[in-house]
């Protein structure tokens, strides 16, 4: 081999290896975070609002992405890994409320879902038309799509509390879309660091992952506790190891505020070493999904 030729080479496999370490791999400890999840304050928020909490916390699983573990978490491995799409019901005693709305099947097929359950959007469907209210983690649409898909309706258009970050920024939900006429009808939710909006249900600003996103917090009338991050989070290993997906997928489109995220997950890491008690989900994570049904957190199917 030529000198220059294998020069050349050296220098071409020493850039791929600092993109590989960069884009890849490469993680930041957060520093300076002034991100809040004080578990005192979620648990005076979440009593802060007279009637009774809900029974139950139920889920849909609508469809399942299958992606390589390195895309989800940095460092991850290159083995596919499944990214289940979930919706929530909340069980009071005289009503109901939806957090996260999944998507559809026309929307699930556009974004490559895999082995879509027709029944279970069915039952999210009835849900939704017959929710008090309908709230989202933030505007992606595996979260906010199956909302979009009713939202013809006057009385969906009544039950939405999307906010206005979630609003503001369109680009985040495609392939889903708020007709303008509809938009032009939602009253955003509007609030500041947390906001009880039921009893034992409270929300949490979370701008990171999306400018829109924020993790709720559930206390049971059974007792019981738990966090959904929403993508906040993807897997229980982003909280574990405290890094999101690698910075490749940041460029290549997920455009999320790395910093703030990282925040983000080593406050809910706290959260859970403080009291372990607290059942925390990600927003795709079927083995801790399974792991929380298992505890009863969580129960299988819309009522």
């Amino acid at each position: 081999m030529k000198p220059r030729t294998r020069n050349i080479l050296l220098a071409s496999i020493g850039l791929l290896g600092v993109a590989y370490a960069t884009l890849i791999r490469g993680a930041s400890e957060p520093s300076d975070c002034t991100f809040d999840l004080d578990l005192a304050k979620l648990r005076a928020a979440a009593a802060s609002l007279p009637g009774e909490k809900p029974g139950e916390l139920r889920v849909e699983h609508l469809t399942t992405f299958h992606m390589p573990e390195a895309v989800v978490v940095t460092g991850g491995r290159w083995a596919l890994t499944d990214m289940e799409v979930y919706s929530y019901q909340l069980v009071f005693p005289d009503r109901t409320i939806i957090v996260d709305t999944a998507m559809n099947e026309a929307l699930a097929k556009e974004m490559m879902g895999a082995d879509y359950d027709a029944t279970a959007w069915t039952r999210l469907e009835r849900a939704m038309r017959a929710a008090s209210e309908i709230y989202v983690t933030h505007e992606h649409a595996d979260h906010l799509g199956g909302l979009t898909s009713i939202l013809s309706s006057t009385s969906a258009i009544a039950r939405a509390r999307l906010t206005r970050e979630q609003l503001d920024h369109p680009e985040r939900l495609e392939p889903g879309k708020i007709p303008d006429a509809v938009k032009a009808q939602l009253k955003p939710l509007e609030y500041e660091g947390l906001r009880a909006v039921a009893p034992g249900v409270v929300l949490v600003k979370a701008p990171g992952h999306t400018p829109g996103s924020q993790l709720v917090f559930i206390a049971l009338s059974t007792g019981k506790e738990i966090l959904l991050t929403g993508d906040t989070a993807w897997h229980v290993e982003n909280i574990d190891r405290v890094v999101g997906p690698p910075r490749l997928v940041t460029y290549l489109g997920l455009n999320n505020d790395r910093g703030a995220n990282s925040c983000q997950l080593a406050a809910i890491r706290a959260l859970g070493i403080a009291d372990p008690k607290v059942g925390i989900m990600p927003g795709h994570d079927a083995p801790r999904m399974k792991e929380l049904q298992k505890q009863g957190f969580i129960e299988r199917g819309f009522r």
